[in-house]
């Protein structure tokens, strides 16, 4: 049970700072109004291409928060549905 807790802590805190690493130039980006953005191999410059940039690294920080900032009655009981799951898919 601590082995999953601390786990799941030093995942949230990795997750956090790989968010805030690709989050910086990626809001750059946005509030820059010259900026290019590739997606699919072609330059676009308009503000949706930007934001969707932004928007990975958003999620990276949220669910790096919400592991990191978890109890271990959270973590324990979503290991438990897990199994439960998986064995009603699978059969035990």
């Amino acid at each position: 049970m601590r082995t999953n807790l601390k786990f799941s802590k030093i995942i949230g805190f990795v997750l956090v700072c790989i968010g805030i690493l690709i989050g910086y130039p990626a809001l750059e980006v946005v509030l820059d109004p010259n900026a290019t953005v590739v997606v699919n191999g072609v330059a676009r410059q308009d503000m949706e291409a930007k934001i969707f940039a932004l928007l990975i690294p958003i999620l990276l920080i949220v669910v790096g928060v919400v592991l990191s900032l978890s109890k271990g009655n959270a973590i324990s009981s979503f290991n438990k549905l897990r199994d439960e799951i998986y064995s009603g898919i699978f059969g035990k």
